[in-house]
């Protein structure tokens, strides 16, 4: 995981894991003309988690999108995390894969290559070689 989104998810999740149990659900139909979303958890017996008493959209200020999106966020959020956990912990497999499958070429072409022939500069011999510098510079991100 690269080093700027680690701290990102780690955030998210600090976040998912403190905030009221889901699930949520949005009511535009109050008799005050709010908008509120409200926990439906039955300990909670539907604590209000967000109330906004202008419904009418202007200047980019959208409140019944505001509350479905905070509403959608309290099951949506850790579900993206959990998509984002899976998909890292296949490109981690997927890398050492790759790693394995560099070290089995490496090792066919040092096997196959034998001494180069007297003068001779480059050529197919250098491809140990020059896969282990490419494999370095994609370890270190160049």
């Amino acid at each position: 995981m690269s080093d700027e989104i680690g701290p990102l998810i780690s955030r998210a999740r600090e976040l998912v894991d403190s905030a009221t149990p889901g699930p949520w659900l949005v009511d535009t139909e109050d008799a005050r003309h709010e908008t509120s979303v409200y926990t439906m958890d039955p300990r909670l017996a539907g604590g209000t988690v967000h109330v906004t008493d202008d419904d009418y959209p202007r200047s980019g200020y959208e409140p019944q999108r505001d509350a479905a999106f905070i509403a959608w966020a309290r099951a949506g959020v850790p579900q993206l995390l959990d998509a984002i956990a899976e998909l890292t912990s296949e490109i981690e497999e997927y890398r050492q894969l790759c790693e394995k499958l560099t070290e089995i070429l490496e090792r066919t072409a040092d096997a196959l290559k034998g001494e180069p022939p007297p003068r001779m500069m480059h050529s197919w011999h250098d491809l140990p070689q020059v896969a282990r510098r490419l494999n370095e510079q994609r370890r270190a991100g160049l």
